[in-house]
C-alpha cells in the first residue's frame, strides 16, 4: 500500500490494518508526488511477476485474481489484462447512470483504459520506464498502456469480475471527470492520435445518451435512463473542461518517453 502524502488518518489506519492482517503487506509513504509517482513505487517495490491494481472504491470477485493470474500465465505476450464490470444495484441516480458500465455501454470498444480492476505484468511496465510523471492529473494509466502497445505488448479483457461503486453527485461527477479531462490533455500532447476531443462534444455527446438509454432501457426496463443523454453532455462537458484548463496550464512541456 502507497499513501501518498494524506494529510487525515489514512496512514495511520493502513498502518493498523496491516498489523492486523496475516498477510505480508508492505506499507510505504512519501509527500505528495501525484498517482503516477505512487504508481512507480509500486513497480520499483514489486517482488512479483505481477500487479493488480485496486482502487478504493472497487470490490473484487471471489476469483478475479485467480482469473487474471491464469490470463497472463497463458499469453506470455500480453502487458494488461482488464476485468468486467459487474452490476451493482444503487437507489442514487447517478449511481445507477454510471453502472451502464456493466451493460458494455459506457465502454463499448474492447480497448483496455485504464488501471482499476487490471492486472499489469511488472516486467512489462519497467521495460517501458513505468508510469509518466510528468503527466498531471489522470491519464497516466492511458499512456501506460499506450506505450505497452508500441513495444508490441498485447492488452486484453477477459470475464474477471469487479464491481466500482461510482459518484453519487453531480458535484463528485463533475470533479471526477474534469480530473479525467485534465489529465488527458496531456496525453493527447504525447499521443495525438489517441485521444478523440470530438467524442466529447455537445451534440455528440447527446446523440451517445440516446443510444445508451435505448440499450440501458433494453436492459433494466427503467424510466430513469431517459436521463442519460443530458447525463452524457454534462459528464463530457466537465471532460472537456478540464481539457481545456489542462491545456492552459500544460505550457506543451511533457517530454516524450
Amino acid at each position: 500500500m502507497v499513501d501518498d502524502g494524506s494529510t487525515d488518518k489514512t496512514l495511520e489506519i493502513v498502518r493498523s490494518f496491516a498489523e492486523q492482517n496475516d498477510a505480508s503487506i508492505k506499507v510505504y509513504s512519501q509527500k505528495w508526488k501525484g498517482i503516477a509517482s505512487a504508481r512507480n513505487l509500486v513497480v520499483k517495490k514489486a517482488r512479483g511477476e505481477y500487479v493488480i491494481w485496486v482502487d478504493a472504491d472497487m470490490t473484487l470477485s471471489k476469483n478475479f485474481v485467480q482469473k487474471q493470474v491464469e490470463f497472463l500465465e497463458r499469453h506470455p505476450r500480453a502487458g494488461a489484462a482488464k476485468g468486467k464490470y459487474g452490476f451493482i444495484r444503487s437507489d442514487k441516480v447517478i449511481a445507477k447512470l454510471e453502472n451502464c458500465r456493466a451493460f458494455n455501454i459506457a465502454t463499448p470498444s474492447q480497448e483496455v483504459w485504464g488501471t482499476g480492476g487490471a492486472i499489469y505484468r511488472v516486467s512489462a511496465l519497467r521495460e517501458i520506464g513505468g508510469f509518466d510523471e510528468e503527466i498531471k492529473g489522470a491519464g497516466e494509466d492511458i499512456d501506460a498502456l499506450i506505450r505497452l502497445k508500441k513495444r508490441s505488448w498485447l492488452t486484453s479483457l477477459t470475464d474477471a469480475m469487479f464491481y466500482e461503486r461510482y459518484k453519487e453527485s453531480w458535484r463528485e461527477l463533475w470533479k471526477q471527470y474534469f480530473w479525467w479531462g485534465y489529465g488527458a490533455h496531456f496525453v493527447k500532447h504525447k499521443h495525438k492520435n489517441f485521444i478523440s476531443v470530438f467524442a466529447r462534444l455537445p451534440p455528440v455527446a447527446l446523440v451517445a445518451g440516446v443510444l445508451r438509454f435505448l440499450k440501458a432501457f433494453k436492459h433494466e426496463h427503467n424510466l430513469i435512463y431517459i436521463i442519460l443523454p443530458f447525463y452524457e453532455l454534462f459528464k463530457e462537458t466537465g471532460w472537456l473542461m478540464g481539457f481545456i484548463v489542462g491545456h492552459f496550464n500544460g505550457y506543451g512541456h511533457i517530454v516524450k518517453r
